[in-house]
């Protein structure tokens, strides 16, 4: 007869004293009120010593004191919590540990305290983690550092921060009071689209828990999302569904604050798969904010620069007319008709001082009478005679016309008024100021405006004299403007130079040549003169008598020498005794060459060219300082001239390059048509990331490849090639495009150490006497889609990329064609394609694929391709490639075909 002995129940005091993880108990209140042996050993203090102290506070590392008081609140609140927490030993040492904890619950459902176990975190897993989010935070600085616009780095910021982060990421920005949400991104492809309408959510500044974010700048850790913060954080039910449609559990807001300034906020979260987030998370987070934040910034203050640039192009309209009239009369009256209605005012008025203490009336608009009765105000007395006396723009934005000295101002019924002084080296020459009808506050801006509208006037009355050396200059800095904006608009060589010819002809020569080195010097880039005639007579001239490259003078010893020559005179007596036939002497002669200035274009210590100016009908004579300002010309012709030589040589670079990492042409299938499409984004001045490829194996079949790898350039072009090499070779000895997709994955760990990655759609196509039998696999790539009768499906799961981890899942798929079925592989160019916050999207391709069955495979790509293209103006966002397989026939079954085979 068998025994049974009840289980004789343990204290609890046994269990805690022999559990071999760190148990802690605390109170309704968070104080420790049991600590066993293990949480002795891995915190350093005994149970005496933590009896009685706030349970996590006690032991929480400095940077983890926010998280403690949040974890403690949520367990006293009656939540579960569990996650990573940076904690601190008796000694000060640091420990990593793996917190989980649970409310104790009272008969009534309160709770009346909480147990949370701790268990040291392996340094191994610490380690990886620090790894992976150092090299996020890497990849973050580069990005952000590369980008010129700022907005497609933070989209690409968000998929970085999905990669190793968290499982959703949206970056907002703050303007003024509104949140612009300006970047989403999601981890699973298949919540892709629902974390898309994220978009439309952007957070409210004015909610409480926002407010912490956005106004005091203080990081908000969520660790699990109930419906009342849901309710509470979110705008609304529909917005609450989709943040439950998302199974989005843990939250981290950060925000993006630099300079004392909050520039906006990113959201990270975590989907209940995810631990909840922890400090060490939240510290990443506010790094990544941090280096995001400083991006923006740098282009909040770009913008701001362009908008300073504006700015002095506006008063440019201005000042221009002090430096076009010799006249002062004819100067001031152009003056303040362009001020006028720079400044949107109704009246507009320049006064000059004379030696009685007066201001006279000499020109205005709207005031004529003031002029025509010759009215003179007592400097310091009225408005105008305050404005006078004043160190810099005065603006008045309500007039009292008792106070106005001026009887025909005070008829007039101005009510704004804003004015300074002209002044130079302290003497006080007079007043110009604009007054409106209608109450206005000047800007800032409108008195810098008015301000340096005054510095001209007062230049111009103080030196009229020198007033044609003045516009020199001016004249000078805008051809030298001209220049830097037209050298700069292309990398056109030809077209650039020419329409630098354009601009120096007349301003600075009748004459402008420009010639290379690198070709004859009978074959100038451009000759230009105002009569097309005379450009004709130049070019017989060339023809006829061409140049002595060898000649101690002139143009041929410039390009040997580096070194400008000056002809400030050419007299005939010159002409006689250098140019021997008399015929071409009579073509120079009619020329009617005066001075030549022949100035090298010198770049990074090489002479690639010069430009020759010459006067001729003006009768100018270049100087000394002429060749000074046509130096600096040439300097800044020279650069752009080596920057578009640079340009082209790396262009054809690129392009070649590219060339050699696609194949030349798609092999001939008896019963199958292919064809593939290629279309790099940008210019095409850098090496793709995208590429294809379709070759026989020795047994008969086909193998299919479509792929892309992280980054452009020559980085990028090594591991492409080195990508599809080794599926070449690999698919040699395999049939199972996942055991080649393992190969390729090993040799990318083994060679590329920097962990750059690739994804990867593999195939491997057999004709059958039905169609053609495919076996498909991807590694971390949109799975190819199946075009049949029927419709339109996937061919197999997405897998992991290549290149980072060495286990991978990657799964083969076999699916039957019958003839007519057409197999499209793509990379993300095409679904990631984005218009106004839309994306192009696998359910748009879908349907293109679809409509296209009846297409032949160029068909299908070059379809695919227009749509992608048409899809938004402008070049392309990210590389796009397609390549398609239609069965047209079928074929008798090879060897290769029989199980086993």
């Amino acid at each position: 007869m068998t025994n049974h002995l009840s289980p004789r129940p343990l204290p609890s005091d046994l269990v805690l004293d022999r559990a071999p993880v760190a148990i802690l108990v605390m109170d309704a209140h968070g104080a420790v009120v049991r600590w066993n042996p293990a949480a002795a050993s891995l915190f350093g203090w005994a149970a005496k010593d933590a009896q009685g102290q706030s349970a996590l506070e006690f032991v929480s590392a400095p940077e983890s004191a926010d998280v403690a008081e949040q974890i403690a609140a949520s367990l006293l609140a009656g939540l579960a919590w569990e996650g990573e927490f940076p904690a601190r030993r008796m000694d000060g040492s640091a420990v990593h540990v793996y917190l989980v904890g649970a409310p104790i619950v009272i008969d009534e459902g309160r709770p009346d305290g909480a147990v949370i176990i701790a268990t040291d975190f392996t340094a191994r897993e610490q380690t990886d983690r620090a790894r992976r989010r150092l090299e996020l935070l890497v990849e973050a600085s580069e990005l952000l550092g590369s980008a010129l616009d700022v907005a497609p780095a933070l989209q690409s910021i968000s998929r970085l921060a999905v990669s190793s982060l968290a499982d959703v990421c949206a970056i907002d920005l703050l303007h003024e009071t509104v949140v612009e949400r300006v970047a989403v991104a999601c981890r699973e492809p298949a919540l892709a689209e629902i974390a898309e309408q994220l978009r439309a959510y952007a957070p409210d500044p004015t909610s409480a828990g926002m407010r912490k974010v956005l106004v005091d700048g203080r990081p908000q850790l969520i660790t699990r999302l109930s419906p009342a913060i849901l309710r509470k954080w979110l705008r609304g039910p529909d917005h609450v569904d989709l943040a439950k449609r998302l199974g989005v559990r843990t939250v981290m807001l950060v925000p993006l604050a630099v300079r004392g300034h909050i520039l906006g906020s990113v959201m990270f979260g975590g989907f209940v798969s995810r631990p909840p987030f922890g400090a060490e998370d939240l510290a990443v987070a506010q790094e990544l904010a941090r280096r995001v934040a400083i991006a923006v910034d740098n282009a909040n203050l770009m913008r701001e620069t362009q908008a300073a640039h504006r700015q002095a192009q506006r008063l440019q309209t201005i000042t221009d007319s002090a430096l076009s009239h010799l006249d002062l009369d004819a100067l001031l009256d152009t003056l303040l008709q362009r001020l006028k209605e720079t400044l949107v005012a109704d009246v507009a008025s320049v006064l000059l001082s004379d030696d009685a203490g007066y201001l006279e009336a000499r020109s205005a608009i709207g005031l004529e009478q003031e002029v025509e009765q010759h009215v003179r105000i007592r400097i310091g007395e009225g408005g105008r005679g305050r404005v006078a006396v004043a160190d810099g723009p005065v603006a008045y934005a309500d007039l009292d016309p008792a106070e106005l000295a001026s009887p025909v101002f005070r008829a007039s019924g101005v009510r704004s008024m804003l004015g300074a002084p002209l002044r130079v080296s302290g003497e006080m020459l007079g007043v110009v100021h604009v007054g409106t009808y209608e109450r206005r506050e000047f800007t800032d801006e409108d008195m810098s405006l008015i301000g340096l509208a005054a510095d001209r006037v007062a230049l111009a009355v103080s030196h009229a004299r020198a007033f044609e050396a003045e516009r020199t200059v001016r004249q000078r800095l805008d051809l030298l403007a001209q220049t830097s904006q037209i050298l700069g608009e292309s990398f056109d060589v030809s077209a650039a130079f020419t329409k630098l010819a354009g601009v120096l002809v007349p301003a600075a020569a009748d004459w402008c040549a420009i010639n290379l080195a690198e070709r004859s010097l009978d074959d100038p880039v451009v000759v230009a003169h105002s009569d097309p005639k005379k450009v004709e007579l130049a070019a017989e001239l060339r023809q006829r008598f061409p140049a002595d490259p060898d000649a101690e003078t002139g143009l041929p010893r410039v390009l040997r020498t580096g070194q400008a020559e000056v002809y400030t005179t050419i007299p005939d007596e010159l002409l006689e005794a250098t140019v021997s036939d008399p015929e071409q002497l009579a073509l120079i002669r009619e020329l009617g060459m005066r001075s030549v200035l022949i100035i090298p274009l010198v770049a990074r210590g090489r002479t690639l060219g010069a430009i020759t100016l010459v006067t001729a009908e003006s009768e100018r004579t270049y100087s000394d300082d002429d060749l000074v300002f046509v130096h600096e010309l040439a300097d800044r012709a020279a650069i752009a001239l080596d920057t578009a030589m640079l340009f082209q040589e790396r262009d054809l670079v690129a392009r070649t390059l590219q060339r050699t990492l696609l194949p030349a042409s798609l092999p001939e299938v008896e019963g199958v048509e292919m064809a593939a499409v290629y279309r790099p984004a940008g210019v095409g001045d850098e090496v793709g990331g995208d590429f294809y490829d379709a070759f026989e194996v020795a047994d008969g079949g086909w193998f299919l490849v479509v792929g892309d790898v992280c980054g452009k350039g020559a980085q990028a072009a090594a591991l492409t090639g080195l990508a599809r090499h080794t599926v070449r070779a690999a698919a040699i000895h395999e049939r199972r495009p996942s055991e080649v997709l393992r190969t390729l994955n090993h040799v990318l760990l083994r060679e590329i150490p920097d962990r750059r990655f690739c994804t990867v759609a593999a195939a491997r196509l057999d004709l059958t006497k039905t169609g053609g039998e495919i076996r498909v696999c991807c590694a971390g790539h949109p799975p190819p889609l199946v075009i049949r009768a029927s419709g339109v499906d996937e061919a197999c799961g997405p897998g992991t990329l290549l290149g980072v981890y060495p286990d991978i899942h990657v799964e083969d798929r076999s699916s039957s064609l019958l003839v007519g079925d057409a197999v499209v592989f793509y990379t993300d160019g095409v679904t990631e394609r984005r218009r106004d916050g839309e994306m192009f999207g696998e359910e748009r391709l879908r349907q293109l694929l679809g409509a296209s069955a009846a297409l032949g495979a160029a068909g299908i790509v070059e379809r695919v391709e227009r749509s992608v293209v048409e899809f938004k103006s402008g070049a392309l966002d990210d590389d796009v490639a397609v390549m398609a397989a239609k069965i047209r026939s079928s074929a008798p079954v090879r060897l290769s075909d029989a199980p086993g085979g």
